[in-house]
């Protein structure tokens, strides 16, 4: 009873926000209301602390608490207890806000009740906490329910997507129900005017309420005969809603069915399935089963760890219900944590009436649920023998058929009739089961009377008496190749595996004409051809081979590739097998003995084969005679050219040396300097040319001259042709060895004559001194380089490389054009001029 004089202040879940609000404004109730979110349910120990908080709170400030909450963890009833504490009856939240006979109906008709806010984050319970999937839920829901029931508590709109969404997930209906919050503000009513929370039944109720108890039952029975599983969830909640128990426990003895101790079949509610598994509970059923009547469990006759574990969870009131026909124990009903109220003992008598009868609905059910296991079991034993024979059947390797033979009235074998063919007979005949199974042959094939093969009378010979037959035919009617196997399984009946051999048959005929054209080509073919194997043994060999040996085929079969070979030292054979067993072929050359008198040269070409299976060597040899004979020849008319041609040569730099003397002769009776200079530049540039043939006279090669060499000579030519010693001028080189050809070496020489010249001719006037950097080197983009640069007083800006006015610079533009280079005057100190022109050589030279 509450103390009118204080302050009324509700703890309520918030699934009851709304409703209560509406309370509020329309009746202008005197309290306070504080909401837990519901989302706590799904962690009773920090809804529990929560709640404590609170009500300490309120004890310290010395305000009246109502608890608006159901039976949402396990500690709820001592929580309402305390001082200054109420709690609404319900047990749940839909309970508390549809009363008892709504709720109950409902029940019956398998309802899951949504609440507004349970509808706004079922995604958050069903997936994120609770981790179903679609499968799981619809599977775990149609057990328990058959219609989603949403509360609508007339606050706002009907979340009809959310709904559907649900609906889907669960795969059960929605059923809207308009709820009016009448219930819920009586209740409250009742607490604040200090009415009884729980009123209590009189014993005329009580009996009314155990009759009702029983029809429920018996019509649960009657209703869910073919649902052994969802019936003793009935029994169990139909016994907690009539006991007001938070929470029931139903237990089966395994004895009564062969085994032994227990096995728990039922939790409501089921969020406290793992109570039923510890070890007070277990101590609590054993102890059952030395009771023949329901009895309260005492505080005295439980040992004292059960008591504490009991009274932790709120459940001081409990009764053991043992359920038993005659002697034999078939189960037990806990009943834990029943209201403290006066009615007990009608209660324990009720349950003692009932007990025999929920025995026998117990134990019938279990036997039909075990009857229905046993027959589950063997049928989906029969189901997956039929579907592993059917599967074996359907995916043989084979085509298989099943016949009759059909005799005329002599007994003679006339026709006979397709009984059953699996997947791949369908496959290899292209014959569909439904159009032949049922039919004779001669229906399917009426043209099989004429076929040359009497297949009606082959197979009647191994129907009728029992002989095996296998062979290879072609089937005029399917157009394919079969190896066909068959025998007798029954008097009358027959087998047929058959195997496609089409593709094999195909297949043979092309290597058979393959065979005949690589005979013939093998035998045709303008070389001598040895196939051998590693050991050198011939293993076959050509007409030409047995023609240029002067032996026969077998005899050339009877020897090895030694016996032939004039070159045949062990090591030598050795080695060209191995290398031809790791690079796959060989070109070699040897000499075959053709007789004891004469030894033919030959190449030989050998490549690793596989022939008939095996690894094998295949050589064609070559006769070389005439090809040796004219490598001799054109050896010797080289030779000759070569002399002949460095003959030339050297005539050629006599020549260019002559005419450098009769230059350098008629420069001396000139008096004019400029006309003297003229002739040494002109006696410079022959000697240029000169300096090429010679370095051809002296070369090995006569297509290309080594530059380096040959610019070492004229740079060091040009030093004492001008006098620039040592300590005035000084020429540093970068040259690299670079073989040019004759066409180009000697437009290179000229320019860089001329270039050379111009930087000791004008670079440094007077005694100046300096540096003159020569470089010929192949660059990127497979191109040459030649280039000269001096750190002299400079080129004039005057200078027009495009057009120069100079004779020198003219010729080295002409020349550069010659060679197809690219001439460039460079900007900066001194003077510096380069050309690059492509390199026709080697590129990796």
């Amino acid at each position: 009873m509450m103390d009118s004089g204080k302050k009324v202040h509700c703890i309520a879940c918030s699934v009851f926000e709304k409703v209560l609000n509406r309370i509020q404004m329309d009746e202008n109730q005197p309290f306070t209301v504080e909401y837990i979110s519901s989302m706590l349910h799904m962690h009773p120990e920090q809804l529990e602390a929560v709640i404590d908080k609170k009500l300490a709170e309120n004890q310290k400030r010395d305000v009246e608490t109502v608890l608006i909450f159901g039976d949402c963890h396990p500690h709820m009833i001592d929580q309402s207890c305390r001082s200054n504490t109420s709690r609404i009856s319900g047990l749940n939240c839909a309970e508390i806000i549809l009363g008892s006979d709504t709720y109950r109906r409902l029940r019956k008709e398998g309802a899951f009740f949504l609440l507004p806010e349970w509808v706004l984050r079922w995604e958050d319970v069903f997936k994120n906490e609770l981790g179903l999937t679609a499968a799981v839920a619809k599977e775990m829901m149609r057990e328990m329910h058959r219609i989603l029931v949403y509360l609508d508590l007339g606050s706002g709109r009907i979340p009809r997507k959310k709904l559907k969404e649900i609906s889907a997930f669960t795969g059960l209906p929605v059923r809207i129900h308009h709820v009016n919050p009448e219930h819920l503000k009586t209740g409250l009513e009742r607490i604040l005017y200090k009415e009884d929370s729980f009123p209590v039944l009189s014993s005329e109720q009580r009996k009314h309420a155990f009759q009702a108890m029983a029809l429920d039952i018996l019509e649960h029975i009657l209703k869910e005969a073919d649902h052994p599983e969802k019936l003793q969830m009935d029994m169990a909640v139909q016994m907690r809603e009539f006991t007001g128990a938070r929470v029931v426990i139903l237990v089966q003895f395994m004895e009564e069915f062969g085994g032994s101790g227990h096995q728990v079949l039922v939790v409501e509610p089921a969020r406290r399935n793992q109570m039923a598994y510890s070890q007070p509970i277990n101590s609590i059923i054993q102890e059952a089963r030395q009771m023949l009547k329901a009895r309260i469990l005492q505080i005295e006759s439980m040992d004292p760890e059960t008591w504490r574990f009991l009274h932790k969870e709120g459940m001081d009131l409990s009764i053991t219900v043992p359920l038993h026909i005659g002697s034999r124990q078939v189960g037990a009903m806990l009943l834990l944590g029943l209201p403290d109220d006066h009615s007990i003992g009608m209660t324990l008598n009720m349950l003692d009436i009932l007990a025999t009868i929920l025995a026998l609905i117990f134990r019938n059910t279990l036997l039909l649920k075990r009857q229905e296991q046993i027959i589950e079991s063997r049928t989906r034993q029969l189901k997956e023998s039929e579907q592993r024979y059917r599967s074996l059947f359907d995916n043989m390797l084979h085509g298989f058929a099943y016949q009759q033979i059909i005799t005329d009235e002599h007994g003679s074998p006339a026709d006979y009739m397709y009984l059953e063919i699996n997947d791949t007979f369908e496959k290899q005949t292209n014959l569909c089961r439904g159009d032949i199974v049922g039919k004779r042959v001669s229906e399917v094939f009426p043209e099989i009377k004429d076929d040359p093969v009497n297949w009606i009378e082959l197979y009647g010979r191994v129907a009728l008496q029992g002989q095996e037959l296998r062979m290879e035919q072609y089937v005029k009617g399917l157009h394919k190749w079969f190896s066909v196997f068959a025998y007798c399984p029954a008097p009358g009946f027959f087998t047929t595996l058959l195997e496609d051999i089409t593709e094999r048959k195909r297949t043979e005929l092309v290597l058979r004409h393959s065979e005949l054209k690589f005979r013939e080509l093998f035998n045709n073919v303008g070389d001598p051809i040895f196939i051998h194997n590693f050991q050198g043994r011939f293993i076959e060999v050509n007409e030409i081979a047995c023609k240029l040996l002067g032996l026969s085929r077998n005899e050339l079969l009877r020897i090895t590739i030694k016996d032939i070979d004039a070159q045949s030292e062990q090591l030598t054979m050795d080695l060209r097998i191995e290398t031809i067993r790791k690079m796959g072929a060989l070109v070699y050359e040897t000499q075959y003995k053709i007789n004891e008198h004469q030894i033919l040269p030959v190449e030989v070409h050998s490549r690793l084969i596989e022939y008939e299976g095996t690894e094998a060597v295949l050589s064609i040899a070559r006769d070389i005679s005439v090809r040796q004979q004219q490598e001799v020849q054109l050896g010797l008319l080289l030779k000759q050219k070569e002399v002949l041609l460095k003959e030339v040569y050297h005539r050629v730099k006599n020549n260019f040396m002559i005419v450098s003397s009769l230059l350098h002769l008629q420069s001396r009776s000139i008096a004019d300097e400029t006309v003297r200079a003229m002739f040494q530049a002109s006696q410079n540039r022959v000697k240029t040319m000169a300096l090429i043939h010679q370095q051809l006279y002296r070369a090995s090669d006569l297509a290309s001259v080594d530059f380096k060499g040959y610019l070492e000579q004229l740079v060091n030519s040009l030093r004492l042709s001008y006098g620039s010693g040592e300590n005035r001028i000084q020429i540093v080189e970068q040259l690299d060895s670079i073989p040019v050809s004759v066409d180009k070496a000697i437009p290179c020489g000229l320019i860089m004559n001329e270039l050379v010249t111009n930087a000791l001719k004008y670079a440094f006037p007077g005694n100046r001194k300096g540096i003159i950097r020569i470089r010929f080197q192949k660059i990127q983009g497979n191109q040459i380089k030649l280039e000269v640069g001096d750190n002299g007083v400079g080129s004039p800006e005057t200078v027009n490389m495009t057009k120069p006015e100079t004779l020198g610079l003219q010729i080295v533009r002409m020349l550069s054009e010659q060679i197809k280079g690219k001439l460039t005057l460079h900007s900066g100190p001194g003077t510096r001029i380069s050309v690059v022109f492509p390199f026709t050589g080697n590129p990796d030279e």
